[in-house]
């Protein structure tokens, strides 16, 4: 219930923004009417506007779902942009350096590879905040420099395909990810992303490890206290965080791309996915239609700016007043709550007194030494 709850607030607050960006945009003198109808045109007027969200809305789900997983265990996992690009660099490789497997295997092997590779990106900041408490939040966005660097050199030297412009190999046609509808380029990832929205929740809400995830969260010491292995559970849930990251990467690369270039592959996908994540209130099922929107957003963009003559960079404000409303509600929301536990405390009645105990008698709950071995 507090989970639709919250989703209904974050919708109030997506009205909240809209309305504010069509404040800005009738005062930067556009014609809001046809801004937003533009808008709405290029993200849902046609089957093919609809394919193209829901194929950006396919990365942005598993790499926000990637993003939620962490937050629930108490780990801002913001390395998320490096960890959807090595999976790329991943299921790239395995999707050209194999050839003569089976179109379907083949295509589970690349999406194997996307996600163990981003795994593996993530597991060396979860050891490193195991091993000497170094926290997540530098060592995963610095980890993503490192992955933009170490992709680029890769795909201009030794991975260089065809062609002038830094870019690998394309990917072996089986390795691709059928397309769901004809003459567009929805693929079949949006699918799986879906099922994996599913099976986030699954673990999350049904399963021994789930809810030593969400305890870690909420309150590492007393998780300890209760018998959780923490350290072992955010070693875990940090690269799994990266494996949902990469797997956002390979599904990418095997349903769109089919090759990894050095510029636009990500497209921020990584970074938006944290706004959405938040919008979604960490919850996979409320993230499918926060992605929905990101991805709409996305997909209207160039319309806008082709119909209305807006840049379409007013999208990113649209997104920036989202984020900020989104978080003053929840701020506000926290405040709400603080104040109703301060004023139950206040009205609740005071403990009555202990009753005198005879000073001959043993303290309550000491028990012999036959007891304590016991």
């Amino acid at each position: 219930m507090n989970a639709f709850r919250n989703l209904a607030w974050s919708l109030a607050a997506v009205l909240a923004a809209l309305l504010t960006g069509g404040v800005v945009l009738a005062v930067s003198g556009y014609d809001v009417a046809d801004a937003l109808g533009a808008l709405l045109k290029g993200a849902l007027g046609s089957p093919n506007a609809v394919a193209e969200t829901l194929v950006n809305m396919t990365p942005l789900l598993l790499a926000a779902l990637a993003v939620a997983l962490g937050l629930r265990a108490g780990l801002f996992n913001i390395g998320v942009e490096g960890q959807f690009l090595m999976g790329g660099l991943g299921a790239v490789v395995a999707g050209y350096a194999l050839p003569g497997l089976p179109g379907g295997l083949h295509m589970l092997i690349v999406l194997a590879a996307g996600m163990a590779s981003g795994a593996a990106w993530a597991a060396v900041p979860a050891w490193m905040k195991a091993r000497f408490g170094a926290h997540e939040v530098i060592t995963t966005i610095m980890f993503n420099y490192i992955a933009f660097r170490l992709v680029g050199w890769l795909v201009r030297v030794p991975l260089h395909g065809p062609g002038s412009i830094p870019q690998t190999r394309y990917i072996a046609e089986g390795a691709h990810l059928p397309v769901l509808l004809a003459d567009t380029r929805l693929h079949a990832g949006f699918l799986l992303a879906l099922a994996v929205a599913g099976g986030l929740w699954w673990l999350l809400w049904h399963t021994p490890w789930g809810m030593a995830i969400r305890s870690v969260g909420l309150n590492p010491e007393a998780a300890e206290y209760a018998g959780v292995r923490v350290v072992r559970t955010l070693v875990g849930s940090l690269a799994l965080s990266g494996g949902l990251a990469g797997l956002a990467g390979a599904v990418q690369l095997a349903g769109v791309d089919h090759r990894l270039v050095e510029e636009g592959f990500s497209a921020g996908y990584g970074y938006d996915s944290i706004a959405v994540s938040l919008l979604g209130a960490n919850h996979p099922f409320a993230i499918v239609p926060a992605a929905l929107l990101f991805a709409a957003l996305r997909s209207g963009a160039g319309l806008m700016q082709i119909e209305a003559d807006v840049s379409s960079q007013i999208i990113s404000v649209l997104q920036a007043f989202v984020i900020l409303f989104v978080a003053a509600e929840a701020g506000l929301r926290r405040d709400r709550e603080f104040k109703a536990a301060r004023k139950a405390a206040a009205v609740a009645p005071p403990s009555p007194p202990a009753p005198p105990q005879d000073p001959n008698l043993p303290a309550a709950g000491a028990t012999s030494g036959q007891g304590q071995e016991a």
